[in-house]
């Protein structure tokens, strides 16, 4: 399986239980012996139940601009979160 692919599976897995890993970078994505993708480091895993407002995370040399501009406001349509928008 390539191991993008892999890891979009394991992303994926964890969205549909609610969880977003929030620090995707590649220190935190590790091959096994395997050849198979894990991922590591869930110290600012942030859960859509628990903490439904908090959007402020993550590594900030990987988190987008607008992170950075209090005054930014996304007037855009609703976005549904895929797996690949936590990479």
């Amino acid at each position: 399986v390539p191991l993008f692919l892999q890891m979009v599976r394991g992303l994926y897995s964890l969205h549909s239980s609610g969880l977003a890993h929030n620090d995707i970078k590649p220190e935190n994505v590790m091959l096994n012996s395997a050849g198979e993708i894990e991922l590591i480091d869930f110290g600012l895993v942030y859960s859509f139940y628990i903490n439904p407002d908090e959007t402020n995370i993550g590594t900030p040399m990987y988190r987008g601009p607008e992170d950075f501009d209090e005054e930014f406001t996304y007037d855009g349509p609703e976005i549904k979160l895929m797996p690949a928008h936590d990479i």
